[in-house]
């Protein structure tokens, strides 16, 4: 970080899905990426805090790339700590 720290990459995103995306379809993501509801987000309608679940094929930070690339989402970000 920027005092020096070393950070490293955790198994949570946020995620912002796209205000068309229905709950079904949401949980359809969670299932094919291998992520369960940490927090949802009450600021904003879809926007959650999802954790990578153990075994799973992909690093948070790849699964939050995909989702933006996709157009899944308006914006997903790695949590690094």
């Amino acid at each position: 970080d920027d005092r020096g720290r070393a950070v490293v990459l955790t198994d949570e995103l946020v995620v912002k899905c796209k205000a068309e995306r229905t709950s079904d379809q949401i949980e359809s993501l969670k299932a094919t990426y291998g992520l369960e509801m940490a927090e949802v987000l009450g600021f904003s309608q879809n926007a959650f805090i999802l954790k990578v679940k153990p075994g799973a094929a992909q690093t948070a930070l790849v699964i939050a790339n995909e989702l933006l690339e996709r157009g899944y989402a308006v914006y997903a970000c790695a949590k690094w700590d």
